[in-house]
């Protein structure tokens, strides 16, 4: 309302009855908006002011692009299974050093198995307990799953590799216990935090047919159908 009461201000300067009609009609527009300000029939523009506004609060950690859909917090099962069995073949190097290679490698097959099946619905079994069926693999999801184990389980060498270059270790800390442990932790940080299965959401139930529904008793002579002639 301004800009053009400026405008027309500008316009008719040198015209006294023009500019007498502007500002009659401004004073009756600015009135209007009052009234109906007044009576609540009028809607701000603005929803929120700036001043009222809650400061966002920004995340400590913000998962990168590339990992965001395969990155997942664990819940408490999957925690308490993993951590229990990597926990104990990464305790286990420091009772038995000689044989630091072999629990690292079945910590591996065991990050595999844990990472690959995580997300998945539990398999049927039979009465005996065994597997009713054999689930397909896929190709991209075991190279994905290697992948990751492969690259946790290297970055644990290379930090044991650092802490045996500039940590002086106590004497009962054997170094392939260090190396064993480091790297089996990197197992259990993918294992924990990461899954490659992109689990579908539940699709919907199939109708089952009814009783009623069910086409028995249909058709010439049949229980419920018309009668021969």
């Amino acid at each position: 309302v301004e800009s053009a009461y400026r405008r027309m201000c500008a316009k008719y300067a040198e015209d006294p009855k023009m500019m007498m009609k502007v500002e009659i009609n401004k004073e009756a527009i600015m009135e209007d908006r009052l009234q109906k300000r007044m009576k609540g029939l009028t809607t701000p523009k603005v929803k929120e002011s700036p001043f009222e506004r809650k400061p966002v609060k920004k995340r400590r950690f913000v998962v990168p692009k590339f990992l965001r859909g395969i990155v997942r917090l664990p819940d408490r099962a999957h925690l308490r299974r993993v951590s229990t069995l990597l926990g104990v073949f990464a305790i286990m190097p420091f009772f038995l050093p000689t044989l630091s290679s072999s629990f690292m490698a079945i910590s591996g097959m065991s990050s595999l198995g844990f990472l690959y099946n995580r997300g998945l619905p539990e398999e049927p079994k039979d009465d005996m307990g065994r597997p009713g069926a054999v689930r397909p693999v896929e190709k991209n999801l075991v190279l994905k799953t290697i992948g990751l184990v492969c690259v946790f389980g290297g970055l644990g060498f290379g930090l044991a590799k650092i802490i045996l270059s500039y940590v002086a270790l106590p004497i009962w800390f054997a170094p392939e216990t260090a190396v064993s442990t480091s790297v089996i932790f990197g197992f259990w940080v993918s294992s924990v935090f990461f899954q490659v299965q992109e689990v579908a959401a539940p699709s919907a139930k199939k109708k089952g047919k009814g009783w009623g529904n069910s086409g028995k008793g249909k058709g010439k002579g049949g229980k419920g159908g018309k009668p021969k002639k």
